[in-house]
């Protein structure tokens, strides 16, 4: 009993000597250090639990945007280089535009405005075939007529399945009827088949390949024969095109 009230009056002296050091400010100098310390402590467990959270979010997005810059850019040098196989002359121009909107007949493509600008009449090619013709120019922007267009009247060469470019068998004019890629105005004496290949010659020299005879028709009078064409690519599953600009 005798030790118990002991330490009671132990304790209320040490609270009151604790309440009269901190009235006349001798504990300001301990407060300081332990709001010090304790804040750095709160600081440093807040950037351990919550920045690594942001910075990865961070750092996710940043790492997207450079997979797909990555994989944009991988495309069109893959597409560059199958051009270049395709024939295509150092010194022909090639603009590479995206395609933004495809209807029926005809694409909405948008360049690089730093590149030779397009003009109407100039050719969209897809690696080693020619998918349209640029209807018309804009500042950016190129709206291109597809070769299955009802405006469609090109004039084409046609060559044997097996031999070179050189090797002209026969010409004609490409239309389009009822979706169909058609060439007129073929002599009937012109020995062309099915699976001969058909091809338009660029203004810069270059021949770019269209599709393939799948279909030959003589007409009544005999003098001429026309010929369907299968097209050898398919717009709607394009990304990227070409654009033959000059030399």
């Amino acid at each position: 009993m005798k030790q118990k009230r002991t330490k009671l009056i132990v304790l209320i002296a040490a609270a009151g000597l604790i309440f009269l050091l901190d009235k006349n400010g001798f504990l300001s100098l301990f407060k300081k250090g332990f709001n010090f310390f304790s804040g750095n402590v709160k600081n440093t467990i807040r950037k351990n639990l919550i920045t690594p959270v942001s910075e990865d979010e961070k750092t996710k997005k940043e790492l997207d945007k450079c997979l797909t810059e990555n994989f944009l850019l991988g495309e069109e040098n893959q597409k560059v280089r199958k051009m270049l196989e395709a024939g295509i002359k150092p010194t022909t121009k090639i603009t590479l535009g995206k395609i933004i909107g495809v209807n029926k007949n005809q694409l909405l493509v948008v360049f690089d405005a730093s590149d030779k600008k397009p003009q109407k009449g100039d050719f969209v090619i897809d690696e080693k075939n020619l998918i349209g013709i640029i209807e018309e120019a804009k500042e950016n922007t190129v709206y291109i007529s597809s070769l299955s267009s009802e405006k469609t009247k090109l004039p084409v060469k046609i060559w044997g399945s097996g031999g070179k470019e050189s090797t002209i068998l026969a010409e004609g004019i490409l239309v389009s009827e009822s979706d169909k890629l058609i060439i007129r105005d073929v002599l009937d004496s012109e020995k062309i088949k099915n699976g001969d290949r058909v091809g338009a010659v660029a203004k810069t020299g270059e021949t770019f390949f269209i599709g393939e005879i799948e279909n030959i028709a003589v007409s009544d009078d005999k003098v001429f024969k026309k010929a369907e064409v299968k097209p050898a690519v398919s717009v709607s599953n394009l990304l990227t095109v070409g654009i033959i600009t000059g030399q």
